[in-house]
């Protein structure tokens, strides 16, 4: 029989997990919570993902287990390997774990109580996590082809390197017609 999602389930889920708890993945990024691996598994390359879910172990069906305690979500990815089917049976558990909490809210608007500011709270942390969801999604998708996501980063350090470069060159040939003119 499937245990009904509860507001604390949902809450668990889509907060930040403890920072030891974090899901270090193999790129070196690190996942915080359901929505974060959500992100990260919709860019991951096929090797990153190769390396965390094999024939014979899957990182991330023992994370959800363990970390975030969704046994219901753990058990349906518990023998997937394909990333697409992945994202898809995590997009429809994070659509359940939305609705419950629309649920929650709409049955407790006419209340003030600790348990409604918790709950804001809990909302202002999973819209902050969403912004830095979406700004990592937009910032993969905003770039060229095989490029790195430090490649505008790279850039503009090189750039102003070159600036520093040519300062110190012309700098140094000032120095030398100084002390040229000085000696003779």
């Amino acid at each position: 029989m499937k245990k009904d999602i509860t507001h604390q389930d949902v809450a668990r889920a889509l907060q930040d997990v403890h920072p030891e708890h974090h899901f270090k993945v193999k790129d070196g990024s690190l996942v915080k919570n359901l929505h974060g691996l959500y992100s990260k598994l919709l860019i991951m390359d096929d090797a990153t993902f190769g390396h965390h879910v094999t024939e014979g172990k899957n990182d991330f069906y023992a994370w959800i287990l363990h970390i975030i305690r969704d046994e219901h979500l753990a058990e349906q990815l518990s023998h997937e390997t394909d990333k697409d089917e992945m994202i898809k049976i995590i997009r429809k558990r994070l659509d359940q774990y939305h609705e419950v909490e629309e649920k929650h809210t709409e049955g407790n608007q006419d209340i003030e109580s600790d348990d409604d500011i918790d709950g804001l709270e809990e909302k202002e942390i999973e819209i902050e996590q969403l912004k830095r969801d979406l700004e990592d999604v937009a910032q993969v998708e905003s770039m060229g082809a095989g490029q790195p996501l430090s490649y505008q980063g790279a850039k503009d350090k090189l750039h102003y390197g070159f600036l520093e470069f040519l300062q110190g060159m012309a700098l140094g040939i000032l120095i030398g017609i100084f002390i040229a003119r000085a000696i003779l």
